[in-house]
Formats: C-alpha cells, sequence, structure tokens
C-alpha cells in the first residue's frame, strides 16, 4: 500500500542544516542516525533508504560508494554515489556489528515516521516529515551555491525544472539579495 501524503507537495516545510544537527545530535541509536544522514546528505525519500542492502554499500580502493535504487512513478532506477568517508566507514561498523545479512535497516516507514515526529515536536518545537530532508537538502545546496547540474545528478532527477519545486526563497534570503544588490 502506497503512503498517502496529506499535505500537498508545494506546501512542505523543509529544514535546515542547523535543524538537521540538533536532530542527529539528539539521536543515540545508530540505525536512526545512519537513515537520517542518508536521508539529509542523498536527499533520499525515506523508502529508498529502507531498501538498501548491505551490498549496496560497495567498498573501492578510493574509498565507498553506495548504490541507491531510485523509486519512480514511471520506472525505477539505480544511481551509484561516492559515500561521505567517516559515513562509509559507520555504515561498514554498523553492518558487521549487527552482522547485517540484506536488508540495512529493519524498521518500517511508519516507526520512522512516527519517530521523527517525536524527535522533531522534542527537539525543535515543530513535526517534521521525512521529505522535508529532501527539501532541505536541496534548499542548502542551493543556498551553498552548488553547481545546479551537481545538484541534479545527486538527486538523479530527469528535468532540473525539479529545483524549483524544492527552493522556496524565505524572506531572509530575499533581504540577504537585496542587500547583496
Amino acid at each position: 500500500m502506497k503512503y498517502m501524503l496529506k499535505v500537498p507537495k508545494d506546501e512542505f516545510k523543509h529544514i535546515t542544516e542547523q535543524e538537521y544537527q540538533k536532530l542527529l545530535m539528539n539521536t543515540t541509536d545508530i540505525q536512526k542516525r545512519l537513515i537520517l544522514e542518508l536521508m539529509w546528505t542523498y536527499g533520499l525519500r525515506i523508502s529508498e533508504v529502507l531498501q538498501l542492502t548491505k551490498d549496496d554499500i560497495i567498498s573501492t580502493p578510493d574509498g565507498y560508494n553506495i548504490r541507491i535504487k531510485r523509486l519512480k512513478k514511471k520506472k525505477d532506477r539505480v544511481t551509484i554515489l561516492p559515500l561521505k568517508f567517516d559515513l562509509g566507514l559507520e555504515l561498514q561498523r554498523y553492518i558487521l556489528h549487527f552482522d547485517i545479512k540484506d536488508k540495512l535497516f529493519k524498521i518500517t516507514r511508519q516507526a520512522i515516521w512516527s519517530w521523527l515526529k517525536n524527535l522533531s515536536l522534542q527537539v525543535l518545537n515543530k513535526k517534521i516529515h521525512p521529505h522535508a530532508f529532501r527539501h532541505g537538502r536541496v534548499y542548502d545546496l542551493i543556498k551553498k551555491r552548488a553547481n545546479w547540474m551537481e545538484i541534479v545528478k545527486l538527486l538523479d532527477w530527469e528535468d532540473p525544472r525539479l529545483l524549483l519545486r524544492y527552493f522556496h526563497p524565505t524572506q531572509e534570503d530575499l533581504r540577504n539579495l537585496i542587500e547583496k544588490t
């Protein structure tokens, strides 16, 4: 059964990197920490994180890569991206420590949604939808002046116009723009 979104896509609130860091600092469970890190770093949907397997973490001479099965309405695709070295090591330690044989994370979408809602209310005093990580990551990359082509590649989008769906300038952004020009 598909999980239906109750909030229209245009109304998703993104989280900031600072909010993400607060959530991460207040998460002691290693499985949940890794889920948050993967959702933020790669802008992954929760379903994409939960279908990752041990074999999707690939050790190479240069470090680690991650194989992501992107879930699309029309077709599924696989993307292989470099893993941040420390995240790759953490994932390898997690796999060895918990003797992971297949799926990396043994938790349901509903459990993550519920946990994230409670954590965000406790830490940030607001409810966070898991997709807020995707919006927040794109917004953060744009603010850091990342190349738009790299953002499109990171999220495996076919159409760069999707950036417009995820970037919602705030009053502060507009104020900074006016001050700079």
